[in-house]
C-alpha cells in the first residue's frame, strides 16, 4: 500500500534543492541526482493526490482565523487529509496543533 502525499512535496523539494544549488551548498551533479532520487521515491512509495477546489475553500476558512498560526500551504495539506480521511505526518508543531484543532489525525515525527 502506498502512502498518500500531495503534489507539493515535489515542488518543495525542487525549490529547496534549487536554493542549495544556487548558494553553492551542493554541486550541479548532486542537485540533479537528488531530484532524480526524490522522484523515484515518490513514484515507488507515494500516491500523489490532486487538490480540489473545495480543498482551497476549506483551507481558506481555517486560515481566516489568524490565531491558528496556519500558513496557506499547511491549511491546504490539512484540507486534503480531511477529505481523504488520511493521517498527516509532520515534524512541524504548528501544523500538528492545527491538525488537532480541525480534527485531522496526525502522526508527529522527529
Amino acid at each position: 500500500m502506498k502512502d498518500l502525499t500531495q503534489v507539493t512535496p515535489r515542488t518543495k523539494f525542487a525549490s529547496a534543492a534549487g536554493i542549495m544549488a544556487r548558494r553553492g551548498d551542493v554541486s550541479t551533479d548532486l542537485h540533479r541526482k537528488g531530484l532524480e532520487r526524490f522522484d523515484k521515491l515518490v513514484s515507488a512509495r507515494l500516491a500523489v493526490e490532486a487538490v480540489d477546489t473545495a480543498d482551497f475553500d476549506c483551507a481558506r476558512g481555517w486560515i481566516a482565523d489568524y490565531r491558528s498560526g496556519l500558513r496557506a500551504g499547511d491549511a491546504l495539506h490539512l484540507a486534503v487529509c480531511m477529505r481523504l480521511s488520511a493521517t498527516l505526518c509532520t515534524a512541524d508543531a504548528t501544523l500538528a496543533r492545527g491538525a488537532d484543532k480541525v480534527g485531522v489525525a496526525v502522526q508527529r515525527v522527529g
